[in-house]
């Protein structure tokens, strides 16, 4: 992992974690408010940490006939606490609408790969929400590209602009003027 800076916008205290002597990578910046905002100050680094996972994923298809999206015991834990907040909010009243996101391009690349796991975020976790009767969108993340992600699914500051249009298109017909 490359260096990073923290900052607080507006706070008192500001974090320089640079132990390994490495250039400093990025900047992420989190206002008082709880916005978090991370910049790269080196997009090659993060290109080739991108290029260097997408190799991985590569051979671990290719030696893998069957590509299946398999969750691990802590995504389940993840999942039945998603189930609880789910109930909470159906108890209390509160509207939700969730918001289904993929991974960046080149983890997805694989058709396979990307089918199973949107079809495993549709069967599994929609169905949940539509249980509650909550609200589910998907906006068309095709226009997100490697270069708008960190890694593999955080979104550097031009993915955030990008996103932002693409996900408040997607809440526009969910929102109404009185709310």
């Amino acid at each position: 992992m490359g260096s990073f800076l923290l900052l607080i916008h507006c706070g008192l205290w500001w974090q320089l974690h640079r132990q390994d002597r490495r250039p400093l990578t990025s900047l992420a910046m989190v206002s008082l408010d709880g916005a978090y905002r991370r910049y790269e100050l080196d997009r090659p680094y993060f290109r080739q940490q991108q290029a260097t996972h997408a190799e991985v994923l590569d051979q671990a298809v290719a030696s893998d006939a069957k590509v299946a999206f398999a969750p691990d015991a802590a995504y389940w834990q993840t999942f039945l606490a998603f189930l609880a907040i789910l109930a909470l909010f159906r108890q209390h009243d509160v509207r939700v609408i969730v918001n289904e996101i993929l991974e960046a391009p080149y983890v997805c690349r694989h058709a396979a790969a990307k089918r199973t796991e949107r079809e495993f975020l549709r069967r599994e976790v929609r169905r949940e929400v539509d249980a509650h009767g909550f609200t589910w969108v998907s906006p068309d993340t095709t226009v997100l590209r490697d270069e708008d992600y960190v890694d593999y699914n955080h979104l550097n500051s031009q993915g955030v602009a990008r996103y932002s249009r693409l996900v408040a298109d997607a809440l526009r017909p969910h929102v109404r003027d009185d709310q």
